[in-house]
């Protein structure tokens, strides 16, 4: 059976491990969330559907959750503290035990008869003496609570935040968490974007300027930068592409390209909206004059004043 002494230090290690187990699992959740929160929203604002950069969020989500369980590592492995090494702690922190703690924690795991220990009585007087002295000082005041309710408080704005998020948009925190997980599923953020064509022009003449206005659907807004893609086919039927910003003028923007000399395919992409297909650009040769016929008509008071008639 375990000595008061023995059951005091068992008690103050329980309540050591409390504390770090409040601190790491406040850090984890607490990073773990924070780090979801920021990259969901880098994506519902950035909308970044390559492969390469979603792999790579995935990858900084897994660093912070790998960084908070070190920390948290080394913190729960530092709890782990022997008796005799406690009870030296305490000693530190309580003068009036005069070094005597961890010589009684230690005369305690000795057996009476054990001859290399020394005097039994005299062991017994300094765990009596220790006992009485420790009767009076409360151990639990060398933790330090500060920390652990730092970081619990963290930890719960953290979950108040993300519980706000959720209830603001439930689907939006789904579509954010799976695009987070999954980088390489198909999931796609909602179109916020719907671009239209306003004005295109097919065909165009040999040498003449090709022009497109691309305008928003009714009830979306123009995002504020638009691409259009430029599909080229060469002669030995390998493709081109060539993408060029288009211009704002009002509410609608505008592409033109001077010079055309050969078939195209164009497409325009801004905002969410990826949808439109390739549409295909003709040129023709240019309007010629092939012919010209001219037929006067006239009258004999015409002649007559001419003096024909």
């Amino acid at each position: 059976m375990k000595h008061w002494l023995e059951k005091r230090i068992s008690q103050l290690r329980w309540r050591l491990r409390a504390m770090v187990l409040l601190y790491t699992a406040s850090v984890l959740v607490g990073v773990t969330l924070a780090a979801a929160m920021l990259l969901g929203l880098l994506d519902y604002w950035l909308r970044f559907d390559d492969p390469g950069l979603r792999i790579i969020a995935l990858l900084a989500f897994a660093g912070a959750i790998a960084w908070a369980g070190y920390r948290c590592a080394k913190v729960a492995g530092g709890a782990e503290i022997p008796d005799v090494h406690l009870a030296a702690f305490l000693e530190k922190h309580f003068p009036e035990l005069q070094d005597r703690l961890a010589s009684a924690i230690e005369f305690l795991r000795q057996p009476d008869d054990d001859p290399l220990a020394g005097s039994a009585a005299l062991r017994r007087a300094v765990i009596q003496q220790t006992a009485a002295q420790a009767a009076a000082i409360r151990f639990d005041r060398v933790l330090d609570r500060r920390w652990t309710l730092r970081a619990a408080a963290r930890a719960a704005l953290v979950v108040l935040l993300a519980a706000a998020l959720v209830a603001a948009d439930p689907t939006a925190a789904g579509i954010a968490v799976a695009r987070l997980v999954h980088p390489l599923a198909p999931v796609s953020w909602p179109q916020r974007t719907h671009l239209v064509l306003r004005r295109h022009t097919p065909r165009v003449a040999m040498g003449q300027a090709f022009e497109v206005e691309v305008a928003a659907a009714e009830g979306t807004q123009l995002p504020p930068d638009v691409l259009i893609y430029y599909r080229f086919q060469s002669p030995d039927g390998t493709y081109t592409v060539q993408a060029e910003p288009m211009r704002r003028i009002g509410d609608v923007m505008v592409a033109r390209r001077d010079n055309v000399t050969s078939d195209f395919a164009y497409r325009v992409e801004g905002g969410g909206d990826r949808s439109m297909d390739w549409l295909a650009g003709q040129v023709g040769a240019p309007a010629a004059l092939m012919s010209l016929y001219v037929e006067v008509l006239t009258s004999e008071y015409t002649w007559w004043r001419l003096g024909v008639l």
